[in-house]
């Protein structure tokens, strides 16, 4: 059931999904979690548990991949409101307006170019509980959505996320190491089969409290991919949540949401790879600059490059030497390869980001002078 209207106009629709919510699950997300010791007031977290799914879309050429989302989110076992936004493509807005169900919305992105601002400009707007946010070149399995409600129910809990698998259209290459399942938009491998913290989740399978969104105005729109361009937008916005709500601003990665990304050939070439992590590292030194709290900002990834690809350059090595077999050396090699140019991004990044920081201080000393 996803009784929504078209063309973005609701007929509280929100408050039609509640009746059957109210039957499916309790009742709120973080009712009685712990706040902020600092005394600043924050806003309450949302109690309803109605669900805002959101599908951010741009690439005509991709449509196939998008039905295919798009269905398995009408498939799920969980009501939800469907609302598909187009990002400044005229044409595919109308191709979508004459092809999908009435109980999908289809709406233009009305704010700036890019996956953040098309989100933005649904979750914005919603009236739900819940915002779930999913790739147009993503699958959802069933159970999805029920199993990211569910984990909500968890103590200070703000937002989950589910595990990305990618979906190779080509299967994966030999050379390719799993520790790089990030570089094609999936997960890293977690063998947990119950929900654990995390610092942040993804923005291709994503549930969060609507209010707590809307307090930190949604996604930061300058740090937004836009066509291929990969930029960390959906890590500082678990940041800037978290350092909004504190205690009551925990994420969980919950590994039984099960969504599988589409991994296409040209994704599976060395020099995509190279771009991936180069743009990984530029990225990574712009969250950096902007996050509240620096030192945390970058601490997964501190963990990631001194403990997860040492242990896996030594892995592959060592099966390379016992079973005469290259395949080792050759995901051991493309780690050390991805390491290296997303270090040269990041410094690269790092100097355009001090000469911005020196020419701005220097103009605020100009003009107290004068």
């Amino acid at each position: 059931m996803n009784p929504v209207t078209r063309q973005g106009h609701k007929d509280s629709s929100c408050d039609e999904l509640n009746a059957e919510v109210d039957g499916i699950s309790a009742h709120g997300s973080v009712r009685g979690a712990a706040r902020p010791s600092s005394g600043e007031a924050v806003p309450a977290i949302a109690v309803n548990r109605t669900v805002g799914a959101v599908v951010a879309c741009f690439d005509l050429q991709r449509m196939t991949l998008l039905m295919q989302a798009i269905q398995s989110v009408l498939e799920q076992d969980y009501p939800s409101e469907l609302t598909v936004v187009v990002d400044h493509n005229e044409e595919l807005y109308l191709r979508l307006l004459s092809e999908l169900p009435e109980n999908v919305s289809v709406i233009r992105n009305t704010r700036s170019r890019g996956a953040a601002g098309a989100r933005n400009t649904a979750a914005l707007a919603s009236d739900c509980g819940l915002v779930a946010f999913l790739d147009d070149d993503a699958r959802a399995r069933p159970g999805w959505l029920r199993s990211l409600v569910c984990a909500m129910d968890e103590p200070g809990v703000v937002g989950v996320g589910g595990r990305i698998i990618p979906g190779w259209q080509e299967g994966r290459p030999r050379w390719f190491p799993p520790e790089f399942g990030w570089v094609v938009g999936a997960s890293i491998a977690n063998d947990s089969a119950k929900a654990f913290p995390v610092r942040n989740v993804w923005a291709g399978s994503m549930l969060v409290d609507r209010e707590a969104f809307q307090a930190v105005n949604g996604f930061r729109e300058s740090l937004s991919k836009v066509g291929g361009a990969s930029q960390p937008e959906d890590t500082e916005l678990c940041l800037r949540i978290s350092h909004a709500y504190g205690a009551a601003g925990r994420w969980l990665m919950v590994p039984p949401a099960l969504v599988e990304h589409h991994v296409p050939m040209h994704r599976t070439t060395l020099r995509y790879v190279m771009d991936r992590c180069w743009s990984e590292g530029t990225g990574k030194v712009r969250l950096r600059a902007i996050a509240d709290d620096r030192k945390q900002a970058l601490a997964d990834e501190r963990r990631y490059l001194s403990r997860t690809v040492p242990r896996a350059v030594g892995a592959g090595v060592l099966q390379s030497l016992r079973s005469r077999n290259p395949d080792g050396l050759m995901r051991s090699g493309t780690l050390l390869l991805g390491i290296g140019a997303a270090m040269l991004g990041a410094l690269t990044a790092g100097i355009r980001v001090a000469r911005t920081r020196n020419s701005r201080e220097k103009k605020t000393t100009g003009r107290g002078e004068l």
